[in-house]
């Protein structure tokens, strides 16, 4: 005589049997190599970029060499802006003698992205030791 089958068994093997009869009939997909899956994805939509700042009207752009000027374009910053965050940075490299992105961060009151791409154009330059 079978034995009645408590609600959880009852419920586990109902679901186990349908899993068993759903995969029959799923559709297989064909297997693709990684280069061909890389073909068939859709490109990701990318975050547009803003078109580069025209400075050469603004105040103080004079003032600034061509790779300060490219530098102010591609960030979208005011060249006295530019001036004000590079007199802060010297400032706080008169006092210390290092400075580290962490200290830039805090000091500038911009975007981390920004602030990083100013840190390396400073250290490139050799305005900033980097600790």
């Amino acid at each position: 005589m079978p034995t009645a089958l408590t609600a959880p068994m009852r419920f586990c093997c109902y679901w186990t049997t349908l899993d068993m009869t759903q995969s029959r009939f799923r559709p297989r997909l064909p297997v693709l190599s990684a280069c061909q899956r890389d073909l068939d994805t859709p490109p990701v939509p990318s975050k547009r970029q803003p078109p580069p700042l025209d400075i050469a009207e603004q105040p103080g752009a004079e003032r600034l060499s061509q790779a300060e000027k490219d530098l102010c374009s591609a960030l979208r910053l005011r060249p006295h802006v530019y001036e004000n965050y590079r007199g802060i940075i010297a400032q706080e490299m008169e006092k210390h003698g290092r400075l580290r992105l962490a200290d830039a961060r805090r000091l500038l009151p911009i975007d981390v992205n920004k602030t990083r791409k100013l840190y390396d154009f400073f250290v490139d330059a050799s305005l900033i030791v980097p600790a």
